[in-house]
């Protein structure tokens, strides 16, 4: 019997770390620099994956937006998955919004789940302790 094409036994990455929004990691790029980086075909196919990972953590909070300081984004800090990479709720927002740059291995990441079009499968129960270490939350 196979397992899932993912394993925590290795570590989950993080996508999507701004100063402006932790600013206890002090080397995280700034957002507002990161603004504009992305094309159309990139920013739908991006959108896309986020939007169809797997919650794994729902935080009741709204964050507005630090670029132009008025937008409310409900759940910003709460946590998604797609088995490898986390990223925070909001970070859709920013993608959709301001085309936010993002790292080129999760770009390729996202192409390569893309071109084969399969569903995201995550047992959130195995992979949420890797998955808020890696958010930071806990050691």
């Amino acid at each position: 019997e196979s397992g899932p094409p993912w394993s925590y036994a290795r570590r989950m990455r993080f996508v999507g770390r701004f100063k402006e929004l932790e600013p206890e990691h002090e080397d995280a790029p700034l957002l507002a620099s990161q603004v504009g980086r992305l094309s159309d075909a990139q920013v739908n196919q991006v959108t896309k994956h986020l939007k169809s990972g797997v919650s794994v953590f729902d935080v009741m909070e709204v964050v507005t937006d630090p670029i132009d300081g008025s937008t409310h984004i409900p759940g910003g800090s709460g946590l998604l998955t797609d088995g490898e990479w986390v990223w925070r709720q909001d970070l859709v927002y920013f993608v959709q919004t301001h085309r936010i740059g993002l790292p080129a291995e999760f770009l390729t990441h996202v192409a390569t789940h893309a071109a084969t079009n399969e569903a995201i499968v995550v047992d959130v129960a195995s992979c949420i302790d890797e998955a808020l270490r890696v958010a930071g939350w806990q050691s």
